[in-house]
């Protein structure tokens, strides 16, 4: 799939990339803060690396835990 991507042309390139980014949208920005959307990045890299099927990784694979540390927003880069 990446290789047939990289030989498109940009317009056709662009407009793939813009509906995989709505998808992604859809599918993994189920969590707003006062920073912004939280994407799973597992979900995201997973949905990315199996050629863009999307599918509910989140809930296969992690706990709430990462909502409690994310939610912290920019308190976090201060800790940091």
């Amino acid at each position: 799939m990446r290789e047939h991507i990289a030989t498109i042309d940009k317009s056709s390139r662009d407009e793939f990339i813009e509906t995989k980014i709505k998808e992604i949208k859809c599918w993994y920005n189920g969590y707003n803060t006062n920073s912004g959307a939280i994407y799973n990045p597992f979900s995201v890299t997973t949905y990315l690396s199996k050629n863009f099927v999307p599918k509910p990784y989140w809930c296969q694979t992690e706990n709430l835990n990462i909502l409690q540390f994310m939610s912290l927003g920019d308190d976090i880069i201060k800790f940091l």
